[in-house]
């Protein structure tokens, strides 16, 4: 199977994190001490989103890859997209769920990665990070939006 690359690919000019807007971004979560980003979203040439998610095998500090652009990986996530946005399904569990919004922006308004050993998760009211909550904030120019 041919895997793709999300340096090829750009950002959205403007995303919406859980009710969080950003826009000018480089990554969206970001391992500080060894650059990991487990989750990326990048447009295609149409702008449909294109889903790069990864996760670390237990007890090894070796990565695994879970979704490459449109494409599932492993046999229990499930990929669903359209021009409108995407839904990644794990053991009846949506892991991320993205439309695009009235204004022609891409919303993510549902993220859950605890499946995947993230504390990350959240809805369209809000963004939990561990034990913090963010909730309709705005940020421009940022370098990462969370850094783990």
């Amino acid at each position: 199977m041919m895997k793709i690359n999300a340096d090829d690919f750009e950002n959205y000019d403007e995303i919406i994190i859980c009710s969080n807007y950003i826009k000018d971004y480089k990554s969206i979560i970001k391992q500080n001490d060894n650059g990991f980003e487990p989750l990326i979203i990048k447009k295609d040439s149409e702008r449909r989103p294109l889903i790069f998610l990864k996760s670390y095998i237990d007890d090894k500090s070796e990565t695994i890859e879970i979704i490459n652009g449109e494409k599932s990986l492993i046999n229990s996530f499930t990929f669903e997209s359209s021009t409108t946005g995407c839904i990644i399904i794990h053991k009846n569990v949506v892991i991320l769920e993205a439309v695009l919004n009235e204004k022609g922006v891409m919303e993510v308004i549902t993220l859950d990665l605890r499946p995947i050993g993230l504390n990350i998760f959240g809805d369209s009211t809000a963004l939990n990070i561990g034990g913090n909550r963010i909730s309709r904030s705005s940020m421009s120019g940022v370098g990462t939006l969370i850094g783990i």
